[in-house]
C-alpha cells in the first residue's frame, strides 16, 4: 500500500495534519523528479524559436504515432483503413489524413484506445468535469500524470507573477469533507 492510500484511510483531522506537515517540506524535495524535469523543460522551451518548437513537436508526434500504430488497436485500424503508416505523417498538415478523436469515438472505442504494451497497474482512471453534460473517463499514467499537470500549472501561474511559496487559493473540482458528520461538499 502506498503512503497516499494510508494517509487517505486515516481520520480526517489526521489527514489535514499530515497535509499541513507535507506543505512544510521544501518545494525542491516535495514535487519530485518528474515535476522538476517537466517544469525545467517548460522554462527553457518557452523561449525557443517557432522553428525549433515545430521541429520538437514533429519529433514527439512521430514517436507518438509510431507507438499508437504498434500498440493501440484503434489507431492501427484507423491507419490501415486509410492505407497509411505513421511515416506518412510528415508535417502538421498531414494530420488531416486522420479523423478527429471525438468524445463519442472515445466512448465507443474505449477498450481499443488503450495501449496493449502498458501495464494496467500503472494506470489511473480519471474523468473530465462533465461541463458538456456528461463526464468523459480515460486512463492516465499515474506515475507521471499529476506531477506533469502541476508543472504545467506552475508554469502558467509563473507567467502571471506566482512564485513558489506564494500564498494562493485554487478553485477546482474536488471532494471536500467537513469535520461535522462526515459531510461532503
Amino acid at each position: 500500500m502506498d503512503l497516499k492510500k494510508i494517509a487517505k484511510s486515516l481520520p480526517y483531522p489526521l489527514q489535514k495534519s499530515i497535509k499541513y506537515a507535507y506543505s512544510l517540506v521544501p518545494a525542491r524535495l516535495r514535487y519530485g523528479k518528474v515535476f522538476w524535469d517537466t517544469y525545467n523543460f517548460l522554462q527553457q522551451s518557452q523561449w525557443w524559436s517557432k522553428e525549433k518548437l515545430e521541429e520538437y513537436q514533429m519529433e514527439q508526434l512521430s514517436k507518438l504515432l509510431d507507438h499508437a500504430y504498434k500498440n493501440v488497436s484503434y489507431y492501427r485500424r484507423v491507419f490501415d483503413e486509410r492505407g497509411l503508416k505513421p511515416k506518412d505523417i510528415q508535417c502538421f498538415n498531414d494530420l488531416k489524413k486522420l479523423p478527429y478523436l471525438t468524445k463519442k469515438i472515445i466512448q465507443k472505442n474505449f477498450k481499443t484506445l488503450a495501449a496493449q504494451n502498458y501495464p494496467k497497474s500503472k494506470l489511473k482512471y480519471v474523468t473530465t468535469g462533465g461541463s458538456t453534460g456528461m463526464p468523459m473517463g480515460f486512463y492516465v499514467n499515474k506515475d507521471v500524470f499529476f506531477e506533469r499537470e502541476w508543472a504545467f500549472m506552475f508554469t502558467q501561474w509563473n507567467r502571471v507573477g506566482y512564485k513558489f511559496g506564494s500564498k494562493s487559493i485554487v478553485l477546482r473540482g474536488d471532494i471536500i469533507k467537513s469535520l461535522k458528520n462526515d459531510k461532503f461538499w
